[in-house]
């Protein structure tokens, strides 16, 4: 079964936390303040050591990275990046590598054969 988008958010990444001093009220200023969001736009926001997770109105993710690009966050500068891009980067990589040792093994039992 194909199924729909059950919710209007997308989740994004921001590179501080917990041992950044960056907790949740945090978040919600820069991201109201700085994203020039509105707090229907903002929904759960998980804040783990060293990273933070925020689920925003995918309408405004394309205008908030682009606001929020080179700012800082309790004086800390932060990368923030679209959950979505990261995932595809890792898939991206983790494919490269699987398909340069399949190469690899490939070669080593031709080798091996002559």
């Amino acid at each position: 079964y194909k199924t729909e988008n059950a919710t209007d958010f997308k989740t994004i990444y921001i590179s501080a936390g917990k041992k950044d001093k960056v907790n949740k009220v945090d978040i919600v200023g820069y991201l109201i303040k700085t994203g020039g969001l509105n707090k229907e736009d903002i929904g759960l926001i998980e804040v783990k050591d060293t990273q933070a997770f925020v689920a925003v109105s995918s309408y405004k993710i394309k205008a908030l990275l682009a606001s929020l690009e080179n700012t800082k966050l309790k004086n800390k500068k932060v990368k923030i990046w679209n959950l979505i891009s990261i995932i595809t980067i890792a898939v991206l990589l983790i494919t490269t590598v699987a398909l340069s040792v399949i190469l690899i093994v490939k070669n080593k039992k031709e080798d091996d054969l002559l």
